[in-house]
């Protein structure tokens, strides 16, 4: 009788123990996870993860002088930029030597290349008339070298404006134009190189009919021939007027890259434009592209297209379109 007795109270104190094992489990604190956090959390790591993707590869653009980068380069930027890559742009010269500065003037002189035509009058044959700074109150007055490279300058930070470059993107140097040497030359090139490593660059053709447009060319050639810079990096660009009124002979088919006509590209690059024809001269605004080039401006306008190679490779007829 007593062992029953005592197995009754075993099993009790057995059965109590369970149920206090049972209790604690019961209420021992388990992690919950809420499955509307962890997809938010998911979502986060992947836009960290977007984040983190490379950046595209800058593209670098050796400009020889303002308008360059709008009649040689404007529909490549455009195309460049609808890639999201970002754009760089190298100015060598202020171009103060420019028959522009006399036209602008009415007359040659003493700072005209040309001294034996000092006094003598210019007409401007864009407007039909022969310019007067005093009658027309130019905010700089009769435009000097150094005023209307500056000038030149202002335009060039406008257009890169319109083109949706930062002002910070933007070097400028101040070779004496039409008079480039290799040395200078090199010298911006290997600085552009040296901060710009792995970038690609847009150049003019060696075979351009303009001397410091030829210069830059043959020197990022000789870059490449020095393994300073990959063949792969570099796309030679034919001037516009080397292309359609030199008709130079390029040894190399060419590749032809357009914008479609009312497209945000096309608008923009039109929009450049219209600042290098913009003729306000009391704001000191002197439309310095068209009364330089005003044929090449309405050749662009007329047929919206570049032409451009790549070193020591014949391309075949590549026709690219930006939108």
């Amino acid at each position: 009788m007593e062992s029953v007795t005592t197995m009754k109270k075993t099993h009790g104190l057995i059965l109590l123990l369970l149920l206090i094992i049972c209790w604690a489990l019961i209420n021992e604190e388990v992690p919950y996870v809420n499955s509307q956090t962890l997809a938010t959390s998911e979502k986060n790591t992947l836009a960290q993860a977007k984040t983190k993707k490379a950046i595209p590869r800058p593209v670098i653009y050796l400009v020889p002088h303002a308008d360059d980068e709008t009649l040689t380069y404007g529909v490549d930027i455009q195309k460049e930029r609808q890639r999201g890559r970002p754009i760089y742009l190298i100015l060598f010269s202020q171009g103060e030597e420019s028959i522009a500065r006399e036209v602008l003037n009415g007359h040659y002189d003493h700072q005209s290349v040309n001294k034996n035509r000092v006094g003598e009058p210019i007409l401007c044959r864009w407007h039909g008339r022969i310019h007067s700074p005093n009658e027309e109150h130019f905010a700089d007055g009769s435009l000097s070298r150094k005023e209307f490279g500056k000038a030149r300058i202002r335009d060039f930070y406008r257009v890169a404006k319109v083109l949706g470059i930062p002002s910070s993107h933007i070097r400028t140097y101040s070779l004496p134009n039409d008079h480039f040497t290799p040395s200078q030359v090199q010298s911006v090139i290997d600085s552009a190189l040296k901060k710009f490593p792995g970038a690609d660059f847009r150049t003019m053709s060696p075979y351009d009919v303009h001397p410091d447009h030829a210069l830059i060319g043959k020197e990022l050639a000789n870059a490449i021939q020095t393994n300073k810079i990959s063949a792969s990096q570099v796309h030679y660009f034919v001037s516009i007027y080397t292309d359609r009124f030199a008709k130079v002979d390029i040894p190399f088919k060419k590749h032809i890259s357009t914008i479609k006509k009312g497209s945000k590209a096309y608008i923009r690059l039109v929009q450049s434009m219209d600042v290098y024809r913009d003729y306000d001269p009391k704001q000191g605004s002197y439309a310095t592209g068209y009364h330089s080039v005003p044929k090449q401006f309405d050749a662009l306008i007329k047929a919206t297209y570049t032409s451009w190679y790549l070193p020591q490779i014949a391309p075949s007829n590549k026709k690219e379109t930006a939108g």
